[in-house]
């Protein structure tokens, strides 16, 4: 039995960010019904191996929302339902027939959850977005990239989209027990650009207290990065304490810059990046990544191997951790990170079929046989 058993979950989200909300529920044991248009959403036809893994562990049922029966399907399922994830843009789920109000009436105790760029309110709620744009609007991009150029996107991963996934997961979870405590449930609104202005906090309490420097004297890492050795390989370093300054400094033999105090604060050490940058770069050309990787970590330095995604595959640490896993169809995916030691995670089925499981829910929440072929005769599901 998963730690979320019990919980029944009406996810109306497609592409990345409420599927992946939806998925963390899913591994932990909640019950997820994936609403899909028939035919399916576009992220099956876009990316399948995506959708295959985001979508794992969920029961797959169709409807179109644009006629009355569909609608009452899914006002249906609401019923039955401890919570709603929705991701459609503001606006949408109301002249649907299906957003909070409509869904609160049935169901009181109903968790309903909007994730969207930019909220349900404000100037931008109408605009539409990707990652890169609520990067960009957020401030994380302006820190990022080459200290003395322009803004960059920071990673290579949709960050707003499963950072905005993870807060939406993690409020649900928050709502859902106060709605077992006092029998109200209530609406959710997570804005993805929010979310990530939420992660900036220490690099804005940082830029204010340091009284708004520059991007080059506050982004410029003097001795945390990735550097290139000599058999071109790279190595990431992240030496922020001073113990770890003067244990770089040991193994490199920077003395002089051991004894100089204006380096000892990881604040001064990026003040004076490019005095000490172009120094530490040469340094680590002398020798191949295996060396600096044993001089370096026996002496107690933040350094490690900078991974390809085929080396993240094969990695050591991760497998022992069992971060990957082939699943029934023979592909790999990527595993819940947190161990539970008495509710472990868990794939409880593959990623659906367009609508799969259409028949069962709808006969579990009530419609009889009569009224499933009726719906799917007039195009509802």
């Amino acid at each position: 039995m998963g730690a979320l058993d019990g919980i029944r979950v009406l996810d109306l989200t497609q592409q990345y960010p409420g599927p992946y909300c939806t998925l963390m529920l899913a591994d932990l044991g909640a019950e997820v019904w994936k609403v899909e248009p028939p035919g399916g959403e576009p992220m099956r036809h876009q990316l399948s191996g995506v959708f295959d893994g985001v979508n794992r562990s969920k029961l797959g049922i169709t409807a179109n929302l644009k006629t009355s029966m569909g609608k009452e399907i899914v006002l249906r399922l609401a019923e039955k339902a401890d919570v709603v994830v929705e991701g459609f843009r503001p606006g949408v789920v109301d002249r649907l027939g299906v957003g909070f109000e409509a869904m609160h009436k049935r169901n009181p105790r109903l968790v309903y959850c909007s994730i969207s760029g930019f909220g349900q309110t404000g100037p931008y709620r109408n605009l539409v977005g990707h990652d890169i744009n609520y990067v960009a609007v957020s401030g994380a991009a302006a820190l990022s990239g080459d200290p003395e150029g322009p803004a960059a996107w920071p990673v290579g991963i949709p960050v707003a989209d499963v950072a905005a996934g993870s807060f939406a997961a993690f409020s649900i979870l928050a709502a859902v027990l106060s709605a077992r405590q006092t029998g109200k449930g209530q609406y959710l609104d997570v804005s993805m650009t929010d979310v990530l202005t939420a992660y900036t906090a220490i690099r804005v309490n940082e830029y204010l207290a340091r009284g708004r420097p520059t991007k080059s004297d506050q982004a410029g890492r003097a001795s945390f990065g990735i550097f290139k050795t000599a058999d071109d390989q790279l190595i990431a370093l992240g030496v922020v304490e001073e113990k770890f300054w003067l244990a770089l400094c040991q193994a490199l033999g920077f003395d002089d810059f051991a004894a100089d105090k204006a380096l000892r604060t990881f604040t001064g050490r990026n003040l004076q990046w490019k005095r000490i940058r172009p120094r530490l770069t040469q340094a680590l050309l002398a020798h191949p990544l295996a060396h600096w990787l044993k001089v370096l970590q026996a002496h107690d330095v933040p350094a490690t191997v900078v991974n390809s995604m085929d080396d993240t595959l094969q990695d050591p640490q991760l497998t022992a951790r069992e971060m990957f896993f082939t699943d029934e169809s023979g592909n790999v995916q990527v595993a819940f990170p947190v161990k539970f030691s008495a509710t472990p995670w868990a794939v409880q089925r593959p990623a659906p079929t367009p609508g799969q499981h259409t028949d069962q829910l709808l006969s579990s929440t009530g419609f009889t046989a009569q009224e499933i072929e009726q719906a799917r005769a007039d195009g509802a599901i």
